[in-house]
């Protein structure tokens, strides 16, 4: 199964790949968002959406055999999301190490 989690709209243009697109209110409930992405294979999840749910959704993805595959897109007005970074610190942390990246 295909999620695709956010607020913007647009994301009801990927219904057309065969996602099931959640639009979600101002208000939503971790919970809801959860729930949808743990019973999924692939999730698409808007930047701002995801920040709000990492740290909850990391502790209950830990105990599932085979977790979705999480892709963050960035949210709507944003050209590029926050995961390099994360990812950055990921590596330099299980090395040991302080990575250096080289810029274009």
């Amino acid at each position: 199964m295909l999620v695709a989690v956010g607020k913007n709209e647009h994301l009801r243009a990927l219904e057309v790949l065969g996602f099931d697109v959640n639009i979600l209110p101002s208000e939503y409930s971790i919970e809801e968002v959860l729930s949808k992405i743990l019973g999924a294979r692939v999730a698409l999840v808007e930047e701002d959406v995801y920040r709000s749910i990492e740290s909850r959704l990391r502790r209950v993805s830990e105990g599932q055999k085979y977790p979705p595959l999480i892709v963050v897109i960035p949210s709507e007005g944003s050209e590029a999301t926050h995961r390099l970074k994360d990812l950055y610190e990921l590596l330099s942390r299980a090395v040991g190490v302080k990575l250096k990246v080289k810029g274009p």
